[in-house]
């Protein structure tokens, strides 16, 4: 490709390995943002890797070529592997225009999370994904934060926990207008798990049609920091244990409603929500509905414990 450096960057669509320390050739982002290869997993350089991700990623060529790909609509982007990410950076993948879609085929987690790294999703629909481990679609493990902005997460499977999301000693995880819908998990947290890890904080956002064979079946905290729902809503979620809709137990956290919904979710136990932990866990609940929710065993709509 061209030459390139520093002071004399690569065209659009194109990025700077700098492979000869502060200078290199121009390479297309195609080469190291297709299904399965990431800036950081394409054998470049750390400055070559910035490099692309910036000019690749951040600028929104993943979500831009997902588009364009349709033609008059967006066609899926089909991944056969997971994205990865690791080490101590930010990573931003942006959809430009129409919204973009991550196909994982029922096959694939879609993206997998390590080493302090965070993410950032803008504008995405993730779709099919599937873990025989945790997390359908998205896996922390080891990573720093999660934000997901106007992104909808559909129709993914774990073996483990979290069928969309699944954190593990992780930091935060945010939701704004952002839906997560029709995922399953086999233990807890059908539709998002965050476990010894950060608060999780959603607004304007929802949870629906999720389900579990364990707890939590839209939403499962334990050992993690505050949860929050603003103007958000948990609905049409299923536990075969407690916490038809959410189970919370994090010692020494808050539970925050706002203007939030919890509705027409089923379990064993706890339709609503399951909210343990310690005797110094603290909740809020403000101009909030808990309506619709069915508990099998007992009728308790919410249930409060300390341990």
């Amino acid at each position: 490709g061209d030459a390139c450096s520093v002071s004399n960057p690569c065209a659009s669509d194109a990025f700077c390995n700098f492979d000869d320390g502060n200078s290199g050739s121009c390479e297309a982002c195609s080469d190291c943002t297709s299904p399965g290869s990431t800036c950081y997993t394409c054998g470049l350089p750390a400055a070559g890797a910035s490099d692309c991700n910036s000019a690749c990623v951040a600028s929104g060529d993943i979500g831009r070529r997902a588009s364009e790909a349709g033609g008059k609509g967006p066609k899926p982007l089909v991944l056969d592997s997971s994205l990865e990410c690791s080490g101590n950076i930010s990573l931003v993948v942006r959809s430009e225009g129409v919204g973009a879609t991550l196909d994982g085929q029922g096959r694939s987690r879609l993206f997998s999370l390590s080493g302090g790294c965070s993410l950032t999703l803008q504008g995405l629909t993730l779709v099919n994904g599937y873990s025989k481990e945790d997390g359908g679609a998205i896996r922390g493990s080891g990573a720093g934060s999660l934000k997901l902005a106007d992104t909808s997460i559909k129709d993914s499977e774990s073996e483990g926990f979290g069928g969309g999301i699944a954190m593990t000693d992780s930091g935060d995880v945010e939701l704004h207008k952002s839906t997560t819908s029709g995922c399953r998990a086999r233990r807890d947290g059908g539709g998002i798990s965050i476990r010894q890890g950060g608060a999780l904080a959603l607004t304007e956002s929802s949870v629906a049609q999720c389900s579990v064979e364990g707890s939590g079946g839209g939403i499962a905290l334990a050992d993690s920091g505050d949860l929050s729902l603003i103007d958000s809503a948990v609905s049409n979620s299923t536990a075969a244990k407690r916490g038809g809709g959410i189970q919370f137990e994090s010692s020494l956290s808050i539970a925050t409603f706002l203007r939030s919904t919890l509705s027409d979710n089923q379990a064993a136990s706890a339709s609503a929500l399951y909210y343990g932990g310690s005797t110094s866990t603290q909740g809020s609940v403000d101009d909030s509905r808990f309506v619709g929710n069915i508990a099998h065993t007992n009728d308790v709509t919410i249930t409060l414990a300390s341990e």
